[in-house]
């Protein structure tokens, strides 16, 4: 649903299921539909929400935490 281009790689995490592997993008196009559109809707989170969100899945705010958005300590 979205293009751009890759800004940066951001690190590779090992989870219980999968690995992931994060990127930033930096996205100049909103695709009006994509391959999950039926399954996944698309929406657009400030970071305080993000972190809300992923709280269920550690791996990807650990990832989150990584990231540019990230608040600097």
């Amino acid at each position: 649903g979205v293009r751009g281009p890759i800004s940066c790689y951001v690190t590779t995490i090992k989870g219980l299921t999968a690995t992931y592997h994060v990127y930033e993008l930096d996205v100049t196009t909103l695709e009006p539909t994509w391959l999950e559109a039926a399954e996944r809707s698309r929406e657009w989170v400030d970071y305080a929400e993000a972190v809300r969100r992923l709280q269920w899945k550690p791996e990807l705010l650990q990832a989150l935490s990584m990231s540019s958005l990230a608040p600097r300590r």
